[in-house]
């Protein structure tokens, strides 16, 4: 049986290989972790039975701002790189203090393990804009902030992947919602 979540104007199918929160929305995350001022979170933790765990950032900004500037680029990969490391903090947490710590326990072993083939924790931030750039141009860019999100992870991980393709998961389907109407 999948599990469906939306974030914003987009559904995510995640199939049966998963486990899987919308983190930022767990209630542990709202009333305890998030009450430290400043804490941020990635929208989805996920493990998957043959890949190991994923951390999924989801930003859409199309018909928002120019996504093409240097300054744009920087910011947005710390922010992915702080919501990676308060979210590793959270579910360690979780772990230690949830009223049913074992919820967490399959995450935050999949956090703290050691790289295997099927055991690795990747960062994936699910990258939607307007650009009015052709195709490659977009790739361009999406490896840029690859890069830029990758340095300030490297602590962590250097499996990083920015994208917009739900082929480049496994076992996920991604599907554009209605955009609500401007008044």
């Amino acid at each position: 049986m999948s599990i469906v979540f939306d974030e914003g104007t987009l559904r995510f199918e995640f199939g049966d290989a998963w486990t899987v929160v919308n983190y930022d929305a767990e209630r542990y995350y709202r009333e305890k972790v998030q009450q430290l001022q400043e804490t941020q979170a990635v929208d989805f933790l996920g493990i998957h039975r043959r890949r190991g765990t994923y951390f999924i950032e989801v930003k859409d900004y199309r018909s928002y701002q120019d996504t093409s500037g240097k300054l744009f680029q920087n910011e947005l990969a710390q922010t992915v790189g702080r919501k990676v490391r308060d979210t590793i903090a959270g579910v360690i947490g979780a772990s230690r203090s949830e009223s049913d710590p074992s919820k967490w326990d399959a995450f935050k072993d999949g956090l703290c393990a050691p790289d295997r083939a099927d055991r690795l924790v990747r960062v994936v931030l699910w990258f939607e804009d307007d650009s009015p750039h052709a195709e490659s141009e977009w790739k361009v860019k999406a490896l840029v902030i690859q890069d830029k999100i990758k340095q300030s992870l490297r602590w962590y991980t250097t499996k990083i992947l920015v994208t917009k393709d739900p082929a480049s998961l496994p076992d996920l389907r991604v599907c554009n919602l209605p955009r609500p109407r401007a008044r």
